[in-house]
């Protein structure tokens, strides 16, 4: 008892610097103590936890702002790279119609060789409504409806499954 005593009077000089699991443990050591000057000291040990509490968040919310540039960031490359591919496409297919146009199958050039070669068919749906049945194919997806069985956990034991609460921080 008298160990934790001495503890307490350092403490009291200390409350501000101490980081979030420190207080969590002072606190606990705090309630666990019957001493004058708990009460003072689980004031001392609110105040520090509520401004690591404070400091934390703003520290969270700043990593969210930076993501959210990030991705603005990379939304806005995306598009630079998006233009730039449909700028090559175009350039692409602007010399495949001149040489098709001028009937060259093959250009050979120092760095490439251009040749205008046939593609593979492929199928245009243009109605998908006037295609016979026979050409459908039926995918089927096996999924657990986790609405029923999230009911029916709240009736009784599930086999392979069960319900789990939590917590979550809420900031506003």
């Amino acid at each position: 008892m008298k160990q934790k005593n001495l503890n307490l009077r350092k403490l009291k000089n200390k409350t501000m610097l101490l980081n979030l699991y420190s207080i969590k443990k002072e606190i606990k050591n705090v309630l666990e103590v019957d001493s004058d000057d708990a009460p003072y000291l689980l004031s001392q040990l609110d105040l520090a936890l509520e401004e690591k509490a404070d400091n934390i968040i703003k520290y969270a919310r700043n990593c969210e702002l930076a993501a959210n540039s990030l991705q603005e960031e990379i939304d806005r490359v995306k598009a630079l790279q998006k233009g730039l591919l449909s700028k090559a496409d175009t350039a692409k297919k602007l010399i495949k119609t001149t040489m098709e146009e001028v009937g060259k199958k093959k250009i050979e050039l120092d760095s490439f060789v251009l040749t205008v070669a046939k593609t593979p068919d492929k199928v245009i749906i243009e109605n998908e409504s006037l295609i016979p049945k026979k050409y459908f194919e039926v995918k089927q997806t096996h999924r657990v409806d986790k609405k029923k069985l999230k009911e029916d956990l709240k009736k009784g034991d599930v086999k392979g499954a069960k319900l789990e609460s939590g917590t979550n921080l809420r900031v506003k």
